[in-house]
């Protein structure tokens, strides 16, 4: 069986959210810039998407609702969404992320 690659987003968006929960100031900047610090880091994201990031009490899902079952999204974008998704359930997954 082949080995899958690691997704290049969620490596990346590891590495700043181990260096948020190290750097209070990053972390500041990561909340009140999130498209900035991904890019600073060397990520595409999609022209005029918003990014928000927020704090995990682990007691509380986030379940993103669609805005309906017609909306597409734009060319290209799929795969960000995609990768975005997998660099969430990596980091709540990857126990060295959380020490």
């Amino acid at each position: 069986m082949p080995e899958t690659q690691p997704d290049p987003f969620a490596q990346l968006w590891g590495k700043i959210v181990a260096q948020a929960w190290e750097d209070e100031e990053f972390k500041r900047r990561l909340f009140d810039d999130p498209v900035g610090v991904c890019q600073e880091h060397g990520a595409t994201l999609p022209e005029g998407f918003d990014v928000k990031v927020i704090d995990d009490d682990q007691k509380t899902m986030f379940l993103p609702f669609p805005e309906s079952s017609d909306a597409a999204l734009p060319e290209g974008d799929a795969p960000f969404i995609k990768a975005w998704n997998k660099a969430v359930t990596l980091a709540w997954e990857d126990e060295e992320l959380k020490t």
